[in-house]
Protein backbone atom coordinates (compact mmCIF):
# COMPACT_ATOMS: atom_id res chain seq x y z
CA UNK A 1 0.00 0.00 0.00
CA UNK A 2 1.15 3.54 -0.63
CA UNK A 3 -0.18 4.56 2.81
CA UNK A 4 1.69 2.06 4.99
CA UNK A 5 5.46 2.25 5.47
CA UNK A 6 7.90 -0.09 7.20
CA UNK A 7 9.85 1.65 9.94
CA UNK A 8 13.58 1.35 10.44
CA UNK A 9 14.21 3.87 13.24
CA UNK A 10 11.43 6.24 14.32
CA UNK A 11 11.40 7.80 17.77
CA UNK A 12 7.90 8.12 19.12
CA UNK A 13 5.62 6.78 21.80
CA UNK A 14 2.64 8.90 20.81
CA UNK A 15 0.32 6.22 19.45
CA UNK A 16 1.03 2.57 18.87
CA UNK A 17 -0.53 -0.87 18.70
CA UNK A 18 1.30 -4.00 19.73
CA UNK A 19 0.56 -7.50 18.49
CA UNK A 20 0.19 -10.00 21.33
CA UNK A 21 3.18 -12.02 20.09
CA UNK A 22 5.42 -9.03 20.92
CA UNK A 23 4.31 -8.61 24.55
CA UNK A 24 6.95 -10.77 26.23
CA UNK A 25 9.84 -9.35 24.24
CA UNK A 26 8.81 -5.74 24.84
CA UNK A 27 8.25 -6.32 28.55
CA UNK A 28 11.71 -7.89 28.81
CA UNK A 29 13.27 -4.89 27.05
CA UNK A 30 11.34 -2.32 29.08
CA UNK A 31 11.65 -3.79 32.57
CA UNK A 32 15.14 -2.42 33.29
CA UNK A 33 14.14 1.04 31.88
CA UNK A 34 17.74 1.74 30.84
CA UNK A 35 16.63 4.12 28.09
CA UNK A 36 13.60 6.20 27.09
CA UNK A 37 10.68 4.16 25.74
CA UNK A 38 10.84 5.68 22.27
CA UNK A 39 14.52 4.67 22.02
CA UNK A 40 13.61 1.08 22.93
CA UNK A 41 10.96 1.10 20.20
CA UNK A 42 13.36 2.57 17.65
CA UNK A 43 15.99 -0.06 18.43
CA UNK A 44 13.69 -3.00 17.72
CA UNK A 45 12.18 -1.62 14.51
CA UNK A 46 14.98 -2.81 12.19
CA UNK A 47 14.59 -6.41 13.37
CA UNK A 48 10.76 -6.62 13.54
CA UNK A 49 7.86 -5.71 11.30
CA UNK A 50 6.96 -2.20 12.46
CA UNK A 51 4.76 0.03 10.33
CA UNK A 52 3.47 3.58 10.18
CA UNK A 53 0.47 5.11 8.43
CA UNK A 54 0.40 8.20 6.26
CA UNK A 55 -1.84 10.12 6.43
CA UNK A 56 -2.02 9.98 10.20
CA UNK A 57 -4.74 8.09 12.00
CA UNK A 58 -4.50 10.15 15.21
CA UNK A 59 -3.17 13.51 16.37
CA UNK A 60 -1.97 14.81 19.71
CA UNK A 61 -3.66 17.89 21.12
CA UNK A 62 -1.52 20.72 22.44
CA UNK A 63 -1.18 20.46 26.21
CA UNK A 64 1.04 20.17 29.24
CA UNK A 65 4.00 17.77 28.97
CA UNK A 66 5.22 16.14 32.17
CA UNK A 67 8.51 15.35 30.43
CA UNK A 68 9.14 18.92 29.19
CA UNK A 69 7.37 20.50 32.19
CA UNK A 70 5.62 22.98 29.92
CA UNK A 71 2.78 23.28 27.42
CA UNK A 72 3.79 21.78 24.07
CA UNK A 73 2.18 21.93 20.64
CA UNK A 74 3.34 19.41 18.04
CA UNK A 75 0.66 20.34 15.50
CA UNK A 76 3.17 21.77 13.02
CA UNK A 77 5.27 18.60 12.83
CA UNK A 78 2.45 16.23 11.87
CA UNK A 79 2.94 17.13 8.23
CA UNK A 80 6.51 15.85 8.15
CA UNK A 81 6.77 13.03 10.73
CA UNK A 82 5.12 9.67 11.14
CA UNK A 83 3.77 8.86 14.59
CA UNK A 84 1.47 5.86 14.42
CA UNK A 85 3.63 2.79 15.03
CA UNK A 86 2.39 -0.77 14.66
CA UNK A 87 4.45 -3.69 16.02
CA UNK A 88 3.60 -7.02 14.41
Amino acid sequence: SNRIYKLQRAYSAHCYAIRNTMYDELIKLMEPMNEPLDVTYANIQPIHNCYVFNPHLVWQRPGYSDICEMVVDYTNIYDCLFFEIIFV
